[in-house]
Protein backbone atom coordinates (compact mmCIF):
# COMPACT_ATOMS: atom_id res chain seq x y z
CA UNK A 1 0.00 0.00 0.00
CA UNK A 2 1.18 3.58 -0.95
CA UNK A 3 1.85 5.68 2.39
CA UNK A 4 -0.91 8.23 2.97
CA UNK A 5 -0.01 11.14 4.80
CA UNK A 6 -2.43 11.38 8.03
CA UNK A 7 -5.34 14.15 7.79
CA UNK A 8 -6.88 15.58 10.80
CA UNK A 9 -10.30 16.45 10.35
CA UNK A 10 -11.40 19.82 11.03
CA UNK A 11 -14.33 20.28 13.89
CA UNK A 12 -15.97 22.69 10.91
CA UNK A 13 -15.48 20.19 7.96
CA UNK A 14 -18.88 19.07 6.13
CA UNK A 15 -20.24 16.05 7.94
CA UNK A 16 -21.07 13.76 5.06
CA UNK A 17 -21.28 10.33 5.45
CA UNK A 18 -19.01 7.57 4.27
CA UNK A 19 -21.01 4.66 3.21
CA UNK A 20 -18.99 1.48 3.77
CA UNK A 21 -20.19 -1.80 2.01
CA UNK A 22 -18.79 -5.41 2.56
CA UNK A 23 -20.96 -8.09 2.61
CA UNK A 24 -18.90 -9.97 5.74
CA UNK A 25 -20.77 -8.22 8.57
CA UNK A 26 -18.10 -8.73 11.32
CA UNK A 27 -16.00 -6.80 9.41
CA UNK A 28 -18.53 -4.29 8.37
CA UNK A 29 -19.13 -3.28 11.94
CA UNK A 30 -15.74 -3.21 12.64
CA UNK A 31 -15.12 -0.97 10.42
CA UNK A 32 -17.85 1.09 10.94
CA UNK A 33 -17.22 1.14 14.53
CA UNK A 34 -13.49 2.50 14.11
CA UNK A 35 -14.41 4.96 11.47
CA UNK A 36 -17.39 6.77 14.01
CA UNK A 37 -14.88 6.33 16.86
CA UNK A 38 -12.54 8.74 14.46
CA UNK A 39 -15.27 11.35 13.95
CA UNK A 40 -16.97 9.70 10.49
CA UNK A 41 -20.49 9.32 10.48
CA UNK A 42 -21.09 6.28 8.78
CA UNK A 43 -24.22 4.35 6.80
CA UNK A 44 -23.10 0.39 6.40
CA UNK A 45 -24.76 -1.72 4.06
CA UNK A 46 -23.95 -4.75 2.85
CA UNK A 47 -23.92 -4.87 -1.24
CA UNK A 48 -23.31 -2.26 -4.01
CA UNK A 49 -26.99 -2.15 -4.73
CA UNK A 50 -27.40 -0.81 -1.31
CA UNK A 51 -24.93 1.74 -2.12
CA UNK A 52 -26.62 2.71 -5.14
CA UNK A 53 -30.04 2.82 -3.06
CA UNK A 54 -28.73 4.92 -0.57
CA UNK A 55 -27.47 7.57 -3.41
CA UNK A 56 -30.99 7.42 -4.70
CA UNK A 57 -32.37 8.38 -2.05
CA UNK A 58 -30.47 11.27 -1.77
CA UNK A 59 -27.71 10.86 0.05
CA UNK A 60 -24.44 12.47 -0.34
CA UNK A 61 -21.56 10.75 0.76
CA UNK A 62 -17.74 11.97 1.03
CA UNK A 63 -16.70 8.85 -0.04
CA UNK A 64 -17.50 5.10 -0.77
CA UNK A 65 -15.25 2.13 0.75
CA UNK A 66 -16.09 -0.72 -0.71
CA UNK A 67 -15.01 -4.63 -0.38
CA UNK A 68 -13.75 -5.55 -4.38
CA UNK A 69 -15.59 -8.96 -4.33
CA UNK A 70 -19.28 -8.50 -2.96
CA UNK A 71 -22.73 -10.76 -3.88
CA UNK A 72 -24.66 -8.31 -6.38
CA UNK A 73 -22.76 -5.39 -8.30
CA UNK A 74 -19.33 -5.41 -9.11
CA UNK A 75 -17.11 -2.56 -8.48
CA UNK A 76 -17.03 -1.33 -12.34
CA UNK A 77 -21.08 -1.81 -12.41
CA UNK A 78 -20.76 0.24 -9.06
CA UNK A 79 -18.63 2.75 -10.61
CA UNK A 80 -20.82 2.72 -13.54
CA UNK A 81 -23.98 3.90 -11.09
CA UNK A 82 -21.64 6.21 -9.24
CA UNK A 83 -20.93 7.93 -12.73
CA UNK A 84 -24.34 8.66 -14.47
CA UNK A 85 -25.52 10.99 -11.44
CA UNK A 86 -24.30 14.23 -11.73
CA UNK A 87 -24.29 14.28 -7.81
CA UNK A 88 -22.51 11.40 -7.24
CA UNK A 89 -19.95 11.12 -9.91
CA UNK A 90 -17.03 12.79 -8.09
CA UNK A 91 -17.17 10.58 -4.93
CA UNK A 92 -13.98 9.01 -4.71
CA UNK A 93 -13.80 5.31 -4.09
CA UNK A 94 -12.05 3.12 -1.74
CA UNK A 95 -11.72 -0.59 -2.61
CA UNK A 96 -10.46 -3.23 -0.07
CA UNK A 97 -8.99 -6.26 -1.40
CA UNK A 98 -6.83 -9.75 -0.84
CA UNK A 99 -6.26 -9.34 -4.25
CA UNK A 100 -5.08 -6.88 -6.94
CA UNK A 101 -7.63 -3.71 -6.78
CA UNK A 102 -9.48 -3.15 -9.69
CA UNK A 103 -7.79 0.05 -11.76
CA UNK A 104 -10.67 2.54 -12.81
CA UNK A 105 -10.83 6.49 -12.62
CA UNK A 106 -12.97 6.65 -9.48
CA UNK A 107 -10.70 4.25 -7.20
CA UNK A 108 -9.26 6.70 -5.17
CA UNK A 109 -7.13 4.27 -3.15
CA UNK A 110 -6.86 0.30 -3.06
CA UNK A 111 -6.79 -1.01 0.63
CA UNK A 112 -4.85 -4.25 0.88
CA UNK A 113 -6.32 -6.68 2.92
CA UNK A 114 -4.73 -7.40 5.69
CA UNK A 115 -4.49 -3.47 6.61
CA UNK A 116 -4.09 -1.67 10.07
CA UNK A 117 -6.78 0.33 11.45
CA UNK A 118 -4.37 3.13 11.80
CA UNK A 119 -4.29 2.72 7.68
CA UNK A 120 -7.86 2.37 7.05
CA UNK A 121 -8.60 5.75 9.28
CA UNK A 122 -5.18 7.66 7.44
CA UNK A 123 -6.54 6.40 3.91
CA UNK A 124 -10.52 7.55 4.58
CA UNK A 125 -9.43 10.56 6.19
CA UNK A 126 -7.17 11.53 3.07
CA UNK A 127 -9.67 10.61 0.40
CA UNK A 128 -12.37 12.77 2.06
CA UNK A 129 -10.35 15.64 2.77
CA UNK A 130 -9.88 15.25 -1.11
CA UNK A 131 -13.26 15.22 -1.50
CA UNK A 132 -14.09 18.50 0.49
CA UNK A 133 -11.14 19.92 -1.38
CA UNK A 134 -12.75 19.25 -4.48
CA UNK A 135 -16.18 20.67 -3.74
CA UNK A 136 -15.18 23.57 -2.89
CA UNK A 137 -12.96 23.96 -5.97
CA UNK A 138 -16.53 23.42 -7.72
CA UNK A 139 -18.59 25.78 -5.65
CA UNK A 140 -16.35 28.81 -5.95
Amino acid sequence: MTDVPPVRLSPSAPRSPVIVADDDPALLQVIAEVLEEAGFDVLAVASGDEVLALLKSGVRPCLVLCDLVMPGLSVAELFAGLATDARSRHVPLVIMTGGRGEVLPQVAYVLQKPFTLTELVDVVSHASAMRRSAQSDSDG
